[in-house]
């Protein structure tokens, strides 16, 4: 420390002292650091933007400002002022900054939305359509084969595009209207161009279409004849069915035959209603159950094609349940 101040003092009696003197964009010298490597005397600098850097007093007269403010300088003077430039119905308002060796500006967009990019993306070789979010509509539109007045489905026609949903993944949502019952929906362009499966009309027409009942569904039996389905879903209809049904529960003291309980009683067959069509009012082949006995035996053992042996084993079980 005594040789650094002896040094300066030896400098400040020979040559000129710099502190408080001012240069280039409002830098000014606030110390003096010492002599570099080179035997050269070194000052402390404070920049007109708050930073501190150390300089030669030979570079008084070429220095600018730190290093920040020196490329920021010479990148302006080296750039083209595109201020009020337009494209693609984007205007440039102002200069923003610079990264990376590349100058960004603020752009505001046909939808209003103001962005800043580089700029390459405005006066370069493909400039942008706009922000991310108009680049994707227009990308997807020149994409997508969907068009105005397209028919698709049962004649539902695409009406507009929807500007009240916006893009995903690619996707464009369109106002249609339904070539069944006539109303209008919004779907994307992909349900309209799907292959496999494309949508047919709006959802409540396509629920009806979807909805399977009689020889469309899973469980029709093809194998029964009219009068065996009726009979399948109206048993006591059946002649005799009424009083096998109250002899059976009569017999059981109106009990469940596992648990004992009184409450929801059904009658079980057996030898199974659909395999078995000669015991079907036959007394000794019922028993009385409670609903929930009677939902776990089919649960263990299947709904059709029952057999008493099913039943005893089921009982030896589940004997000791308790449902009340």
């Amino acid at each position: 420390m005594l040789t650094d101040i002896m040094m300066f003092n030896s400098y400040t009696e020979n040559k000129k002292n710099w502190i408080g003197h001012k240069f280039g964009k409002n830098c000014i010298v606030i110390a003096y650091v010492g002599y570099n490597h080179n035997r050269k005397s070194t000052w402390l600098i404070r920049c007109a933007c708050g930073r501190e850097f150390k300089t030669l007093s030979s570079s008084f007269k070429t220095i600018k400002g730190c290093k920040k403010c020196a490329a920021d300088t010479i990148s302006r003077n080296k750039r083209k002022d595109i201020t009020g430039y337009q494209w693609n119905g984007c205007e440039v308002l102002r200069y923003g900054y610079r990264k990376n060796g590349k100058n960004f500006w603020l752009v505001r967009c046909k939808c209003d939305k103001e962005f800043f990019t580089n700029v390459v993306n405005i006066i370069g070789a493909k400039p942008i359509q706009g922000c991310k979010k108009c680049g994707y509509q227009i990308a997807s539109d020149k994409k997508s084969k969907v068009s105005k007045g397209l028919k698709f489905g049962d004649n539902s026609v695409v009406i507009d595009v929807n500007t009240d949903k916006p893009v995903q993944y690619g996707a464009r949502y369109w106002n249609c209207v339904c070539g069944t019952c006539g109303k209008s929906f919004i779907t994307s362009s992909r349900s309209i161009l799907d292959k496999e499966e494309p949508v047919q009309g709006c959802l409540e027409c396509g629920k009806k279409r979807n909805r399977r009942y009689g020889k469309n569904h899973h469980n029709w039996n093809h194998n029964l004849t009219k009068d065996e389905r009726w009979l399948s879903t109206n048993r006591m209809a059946v002649e005799g069915y009424c009083e096998f049904h109250s002899a059976v529960l009569k017999m059981a003291d109106y009990q469940c035959d596992i648990c004992q309980s009184n409450k929801n009683l059904v009658v079980h067959h057996l030898d199974g209603w659909h395999w078995c069509k000669d015991r079907r009012t036959d007394v000794a082949n019922g028993v009385t159950l409670c609903s929930k006995c009677h939902n776990l035996f089919h649960k263990l053992y299947g709904r059709k094609n029952n057999e008493a042996h099913e039943f005893f084993t089921f009982k030896l079980c589940y004997g000791d349940k308790k449902c009340r």
